[in-house]
This record gives C-alpha cells, structure tokens and sequence, in this order.
C-alpha cells in the first residue's frame, strides 16, 4: 500500500504525476492537508475520479495545540484516519506534521516501510535537507521516538531533472516526465484544476515578481523591501505580483495582483508567456516553466544581492546557506541550460537589467 501527502497544489500535481506514471496499479491512497485554498474542491473532485483507493481530507485546525501536538509525535498517534492495514511505502514532499504523524505510525506498524520523496521545489536540486535535524524539537522527537521520520532514510526521489541535482542523496532517483500532452497525467490534472484551455490565462505586465513569505518563515529576508524598490525601479504597473499560497492577497499595495485560481504550475500550461520576465529571491516557481513544461523564459535572482548585502552572523545562518545554495543550483542550471538567468549584485545592475533585458518579439 502506497500513501502520497499533499498539502500545496503543486504537491498535488506532482503526485498525480508520480501515480499515473509509475504507480497505476498500485493501491494508492491520498492525504491531503487543507491549508490550502481549494483543497476542499480538489478533494472531491479527486474523490469522484476515482485514481486512489482511498483519499482523505485531513483539517489542519484540528491538529490540537502544542502540547497536544507534540504527544502526537512522541508516542505516534494520529486521530484523523483509522488504517487497519499498516502502509508499505510513503511518498512525502518535504517536512510536514501529519507527515511526520503518518510516517510514525506506519513505522510501528510495519518495521520495512519505505519512505520516498516527490519533488516540491529546489530542496532536492541544491542539497537542502528534506527533513531538518537542525532544530531542537526536530532533535528531540528523533531521540525520544524511535519510530520517528526523522530517523528514516529516503528509498527514492522523483524529481523533472535529476541531472541538475547538485549532490546526489544515497537513493534512486527517477524522472518525471514533462507536462506535456503525450503525458498520460494531463488530462487528469487539468481536469481537477479547470484547466483546460490552452492559452486562455495572459499576464499583462512584463514584470512577474514571485512573492515568498520569507520574515513569515522566519529568514533574514524583508520582502516587502524588495517589492517597494521594485516600485521606484519601473513603472508599478509593469509589475505583477504573483502571491505564494500562505500569503495574504493584500499583502503589497500599489502594484498589480496576478487574479487566477489557477496553480503557477497549471497557468505556465495554459498561458502565454513569452513577454514576460520572472523575477524572484529564490523561489522554485522561476524555474518550473523548464523544469515541468520546458518552456524558457528569461529569469531574474536575486539571491547572490542578498547574500552579499546580508550580515554573516549567526542569526543569519539558515537564510545564508539557502541562499548559497540558490547560487549554486542557479550556476549550475546556466550551465545545463539554455535559459537565460541574471542574477544582479545591487539594485542599480537590477534596474540596469529590468530596463533593458530584450522582450522576445522586440
């Protein structure tokens, strides 16, 4: 038995991917963690469709507070599902809590569960740890339980590059295939996504900024800086903002909203792009047109700016290395690829590049 957890869009997609290329006739079922918007009408249609055996929609709300949480980890309780038949393998895309649940669980009840990894972003690319030890809580349920995911090794990893992978984790890795119409998952996700008319999304600014929740999620990063400097660099309306799902959608004043209920990954499959530059900190979304769609559009990082501008001190020690660690992929992604990507060290070189970067029908 097989379980996938999902708790984004492009998890979704992602494992859809995984399921009907490599596991249609596996008994399959599906967690989905609604903190998301639109997991509720994923969940349903997903459940009509019928590709898992079993699917499930878990309310994050009800996960109990710290205290009970933490219990939860210890002694690897989960209230959400009963599943007398214990899993065999589970398919996680990062570090989440009913993961972490789930996983533990299993573990009791079957000592050979296997755990794998679906690609959610560049984690996997620029060596950055899935499932993080480098916190106290982390470290104490993986000393206390020894069942526990934090104890666990990845059998395998389903990434759209693997040859892009900087440094290789002990494990198989195996190759999703691009969403493209000759891919059977297609249809199925356009269908559980609305999307099904090819071009029918356009973005009209030339500008696309990809926001991340970074002071959110604790970095040394200020993005509502960058997106104000942004302001001063080009007309505002040359920009539009392209929010990340756990960002509020007034989170920036004075600039265009990209309006769609579309995951990034399914607009770059119904959109027209050409026009258009993709600016971001560090984000995974600049690259899914060619990683996912092969599609090239010209990209802007500026996680070299912040690295240079950013004190080295201990405070500063988790955001520095992701950054390090963008730098490198993006390196060596220039390398592996066509596609154009600059990466300025202040904000007059960015101002020299969004001024003048080359529309692809000038």
């Amino acid at each position: 038995m097989n379980a996938f957890i999902a708790w984004t869009p492009l998890h979704i997609i992602n494992i859809l991917n995984t399921v009907i290329n490599y596991y249609p006739d596996s008994d399959n079922s599906l967690f989905i963690y609604d903190e998301f918007d639109g997991a509720h009408e994923i969940f349903e249609k997903l459940n009509r469709s019928q590709i898992f055996g079993n699917i499930y929609l878990i309310d994050h709300q009800q996960t109990g507070n710290t205290i009970e949480k933490i219990g939860s980890l210890l002694f690897n309780k989960q209230k959400f599902i009963f599943q007398d038949k214990p899993f065999d393998h589970i398919f996680i895309q990062g570090e989440n809590y009913f993961a972490k649940l789930l996983y533990g669980e299993a573990k009791k009840k079957n000592k050979d569960v296997h755990l794998h990894y679906i690609e959610d972003g560049l984690g996997a690319y620029v060596g950055s740890p899935i499932l993080r030890i480098d916190n106290k809580g982390n470290r104490f349920i993986r000393k206390m339980n020894r069942h526990s995911i934090f104890r666990a090794d990845i059998t395998s990893y389903y990434v759209y590059e693997p040859n892009l992978i900087l440094c290789k984790m002990d494990g198989n890795y195996f190759q999703l295939p691009k969403l493209v119409d000759s891919n059977p998952a297609i249809s199925i996700i356009r269908n559980v996504f609305d999307a099904k008319d090819s071009g029918s999304e356009r973005i009209n600014s030339r500008i696309l900024f990809f926001d991340q929740p970074f002071l959110k999620d604790g970095y040394s990063i200020d993005e509502f800086s960058i997106v104000d400097a942004l302001k001063k660099i080009v007309f505002p309306e040359t920009i539009t903002v392209k929010y990340h799902p756990r960002s509020p959608k007034d989170k920036y004043s004075g600039v265009n909203v990209l309006k769609t209920g579309l995951p990034w990954e399914i607009y770059c499959l119904n959109s027209q792009l050409e026009d258009v530059v993709l600016l971001s900190i560090a984000t995974t979304a600049s690259f899914t047109p060619y990683l996912m769609f092969g599609i090239k559009l010209p990209v802007v990082m500026l996680s070299a700016y912040y690295l240079s501008v950013l004190p080295k001190n201990k405070e500063n020690e988790r955001t520095l290395m992701m950054l390090k660690n963008t730098v490198a992929f993006t390196d060596y992604y220039m390398q592996q690829t066509e596609v154009k990507v600059y990466q300025p060290l202040s904000m007059a070189e960015l101002s020299e590049l969004l001024l003048g970067i080359p529309s692809e029908t000038d």
